[in-house]
């Protein structure tokens, strides 16, 4: 299949078979403010993204990007939820364990 280059010149070798890695993004126990914290950040982080991808197509195509949008609406419901989960717990009574895996697959596109 071949190599493709990275942006900070590694080199990524692909072959006819999807390359996958795995990384432990979060691991660890927290309290609920700490755990709040490290996924509103999160979250606030790719909807940040998706803003600028939408604007970035805006600019350039004279049209929003609609999955940026459908993806934003999504995790403000989705960060609307956590904050309800937290509102009423305690950091003196409970502890948070969370446990988030990213699992990356690199495929060569046909061309």
């Amino acid at each position: 299949m071949g190599n493709v280059t990275n942006q900070n010149g590694s080199e990524i070798k692909l072959s006819d078979s999807p390359s996958t890695e795995d990384f432990t993004l979060i691991k660890g126990t927290f309290t609920p403010t700490e755990a709040k914290e490290v996924l509103m950040s999160l979250i606030s982080s790719k909807i940040s993204f998706h803003n600028i991808k939408n604007l970035r197509s805006y600019e350039l195509n004279g049209k929003e990007d609609q999955d940026s949008k459908k993806k934003i609406k999504r995790l403000k419901k989705v960060r609307n939820k956590l904050l309800k989960v937290f509102e009423n717990i305690d950091d003196s009574d409970v502890s948070v364990n969370m446990d988030s895996q990213v699992n990356i697959e690199f495929q060569v596109d046909a061309q």
